[in-house]
């Protein structure tokens, strides 16, 4: 836990196939990056705000996959 990961810069992620839910989520991965926060088998937590409805859900769970196997490890070198 508290590990830090990213999508690489150098994914052209508009041509990834993604719903725009899904793309919103993958471009903040891309430009700030994340933290494991929970090591439980298979879940996944997104904190949002606002009014989300069932199809917009259902496009994040489908893209959540996609991502998850695009990110990488971020590490410092010192």
């Amino acid at each position: 836990m508290g590990a830090r990961f990213a999508l690489p810069p150098n994914i052209d992620l508009d041509h990834a196939g993604l719903t725009p839910e899904g793309l919103a989520v993958a471009k903040a991965y891309q430009r700030y990056g994340g933290y494991v926060v929970d090591m439980a088998y298979r879940t996944t937590s997104i904190a949002m705000l606002g009014d989300w409805n069932d199809a917009q859900l259902s496009n994040l769970s489908r893209d959540a996959k996609w991502i998850r196997s695009h990110l990488v490890m971020i590490t410092t070198e010192r």
